[in-house]
């Protein structure tokens, strides 16, 4: 093979006149090329058995660590998606059928044609796409070809003709055409196109993923957070952010290719029966189907797992990272630098492993690629051989119709010439769609129905959300909690907090005190029971949650106190004065001395525990000046677990000012000090008492009592009573 290669040209015997048989020379040569061409396919598909055997001996290796970040339920139903519980679970797994992308990709882009916001964009797009491949493809193949080839022959006709103005003039005419018509087509309309058309749909994805995440009426991205380790998202804000992009951006590089390579076809088949005849097409026919045979039968299925596991592993050390960032003082604190160190180093070995096993599919699937590309060429150059020796053929004409079969093949090898594209445009299709499916079957529960439809769309079996008597501000009458992901139920309690009252919780820790305030918020609805308060039905009526840690976003001191709401909502002529007013209340004027309303801050790193806590409540006391009187039913959880005493006794008294003629209408609060119990009502005490309660409470005639169940199965008692004081 390898004598046969190095110098063909021996293959040709000449006669004494160096001119000899030219048929039978050819001849000759071509069965030394089909002998090498032989040769190359028998290495070749060794190459393909090697990777098919790899890929049966290490399916379960490699798919087994892909397939644990998902549901069993894969083996069944492919991608599927099966609810279960409050939120969705999501099983997902990659497949290999070449449909996938095409209903990946029309997953996420139908709603871009059907949407009436942004269908006349994405016509546009589509004709702009349509019209700049074909101007490019036929331009190239009826004009430019055609006076390259000319340049050509007139240069290589000079020292016979000895016509150096037809030289000077073919030139010329290749160099106006390329001033006028090929440069600007080339370096300012195409690359205007390229950006529209991947900013309009990138947008309209990036919109429709966020909506979907944040705003789509089910709060997706509380259960995917919650459901982490089941639905194997635990980096939604890469998806959203480089994912879209990386995908639009190879979409749009693959969709050029297939509409280059089909106008090239039709344009280049016309040069090429013209000038060289069928024979040269069933070569690149040929070429192109060995050549996608070999890249679907032998490396499809390898280069697409391997390309999806080195995207995971990245995620994987992307979001280690991230961790440490945000809980950097919890690490330094309990010193665990070197834990860390070795943790995120495990991670990278993970990616370089991933990578490495990436980059050894590539080399092999490379090397069969070359192996099969090399000797098409040389086989239309022989075929040409006869044509150019009786002078029917110039070299322009050579040259054209080489360019005329790389067009065609690129056709029938477009899946080939696109392959590593298309595999990444599968995963990353694949990544997006996982995270919008998991946010539609999350929403999909809530959205358009009313409380008592929303509870029992989330499970079979749910606890049902009715308007309260004008005289009550929260019920509860035998609710029982269903947790996500646990086998029992929990809790087991009615409880009654009537208007202008205050409720205390207490028990001990893991009891299932903060399940009960999920189930009141509506962020958990399996379970049994109902739960009555007035801003189910009243528009006028909201519910506050306060709970032991506060989102802070990055902003102004006023963007701090305002969230969730924003200038719109608010009136402008006292918002500064609300806003200030909230602060003191909340024991916050110091902050507000020494940075202002308008000065950006990270105020995670700025505020001490105690004062982000005290933040929740500025954000109450703003918002109730804006209600109206007994309209806001108050839920909080350990609010004030990080508050010095002097200070939670001051916050309270506010909450107490407000409850006997302001905003709020009930108070139900979570806790554990004891000296809370001054500023409530009643106490609802879960587990078992002690001596001291007996003193404080009044347990003679108890409003309710019962039995509670803990998450780990127990059962304590539970007792809802009035002070003795």
């Amino acid at each position: 093979i390898l004598a046969t290669m190095s110098n063909p040209v021996d293959a040709i015997q000449m006669d004494g006149d160096g001119t000899g048989d030219v048929g039978q020379q050819n001849q000759q040569f071509l069965l030394r090329c089909v002998y090498a061409s032989l040769a190359c396919l028998c290495m070749s598909g060794v190459l393909i058995f090697y990777e098919r055997f790899r890929q049966d001996r290490n399916k379960m290796s490699m798919w087994s660590r892909v397939a644990r970040l998902f549901s069993a339920h894969h083996k069944k139903h492919g991608t599927a998606f099966v609810t279960r519980g409050d939120a969705p679970t999501t099983s997902f797994a990659t497949k290999n059928s070449p449909m996938l992308i095409l209903r990946s990709i029309l997953f996420l882009t139908k709603g871009w044609f059907t949407d009436p916001r942004s269908r006349n964009t994405a016509i546009t797009a589509v004709c702009l796409l349509v019209g700049v491949s074909a101007y490019n493809e036929f331009s190239k193949a009826f004009i430019f070809s055609k006076i390259e080839a000319d340049v050509i022959d007139k240069v290589t006709e000079l020292s016979r003709d000895k016509n150096i103005t037809e030289v000077h003039s073919a030139i010329w005419s290749q160099l106006v055409y390329d001033i006028l018509l090929q440069a600007p087509f080339l370096v300012i309309v195409t690359p205007i196109t390229s950006f529209m058309c991947q900013y309009w749909l990138r947008s309209y994805c990036t919109e429709m993923a966020i909506k979907s995440y944040l705003d789509g009426g089910g709060q997706a991205y509380y259960w995917i957070k919650l459901r982490e380790t089941e639905t194997g998202i635990d980096n939604p804000d890469q998806r959203i952010v480089e994912d879209i992009g990386i995908m639009i951006g190879t979409l749009w590089s693959v969709a050029t290719s297939l509409l280059s390579a089909i106008f090239g076809f039709l344009s280049w088949s016309v040069v090429i029966f013209s000038i060289g005849g069928s024979k040269l097409v069933w070569i690149g026919v040929a070429s192109g189907v060995a050549r996608t045979f070999t890249a679907y039968v032998g490396f499809s299925t390898s280069m697409s797992a391997a390309q999806f596991y080195m995207l995971r592993t990245a995620a994987e050390l992307r979001y280690g990272l991230t961790r440490i960032r945000d809980a950097a003082e919890d690490v330094a604190l309990c010193g665990a630098d070197r834990r860390e160190r070795q943790r995120v180093g495990s991670l990278y070995k993970d990616h370089v492993a991933a990578w490495q096993k990436a980059s050894f599919v590539g080399v092999r699937f490379a090397s069969a690629m070359w192996l099969l590309n090399r000797f098409p060429i040389m086989f239309l150059w022989v075929c040409m051989l006869p044509d150019i020796y009786d002078g029917r053929m110039g070299i322009g004409e050579c040259v054209r119709v080489q360019t005329a079969y790389v067009q065609m093949n690129g056709v029938v090898s477009f899946l080939v010439e696109q392959f590593k594209p298309l595999m990444d445009l599968k995963t990353n299709t694949e990544r997006i769609n996982h995270l919008l499916r998991a946010c539609e079957e999350a929403n999909k529960a809530t959205r358009d129905a009313g409380p008592e439809e929303k509870a029992s769309l989330s499970a079979p079996s749910a606890i049902s959300y009715q308007e309260a008597p004008h005289d009550v501000a929260l019920r509860m009458q035998d609710v029982w909690i269903a947790p996500p992901n646990a086998t029992q139920l929990v809790g087991g309690i009615s409880l009654t907090c009537y208007v202008g009252k205050g409720v205390l919780v207490m028990g001990p820790s893991g009891v299932g005190k903060t399940s009960l305030l999920r189930v009141i918020a509506g962020l958990w609805r399996r379970g049994a029971g109902c739960i009555m308060h007035s801003t189910s039905t009243r528009t006028d009526c909201s519910m506050k949650f306060i709970p032991s840690t506060s989102y802070l976003p990055f902003g102004t001191l006023q963007d701090l106190v305002m969230y969730p709401k924003d200038m719109s909502e608010c009136r402008n002529e006292s918002l500064s004065e609300h806003i200030t007013l909230a602060l003191r209340r909340a024991k916050l004027g110091h902050i507000l001395d020494a940075w202002g309303h308008e000065i950006s801050r990270d105020w995670r790193t700025v505020l001490s525990t105690g004062e982000k806590q005290r933040v929740a409540f500025a954000r109450l006391f703003f918002d109730m000046a804006y209600r109206d009187p007994s309209s806001v039913v108050l839920i909080m959880d350990e609010a004030t677990s990080a508050i010095d005493i002097d200070t939670e006794r001051l916050l309270y008294s506010e909450l107490r000012r407000e409850l006997s003629g302001g905003a709020l209408r009930g108070v139900l609060s979570v806790a554990h000090r004891p000296t809370l119990k001054a500023f409530h009502d009643s106490v609802l005490l879960i587990g078992d008492f002690d001596p001291q309660e007996q003193h404080d409470l009044d347990f003679t005639s108890p409003v309710n009592e019962g039995v509670w169940r803990t998450p780990d199965g127990k059962t304590v008692p539970w007792i809802h009573a009035r002070k003795n004081y």
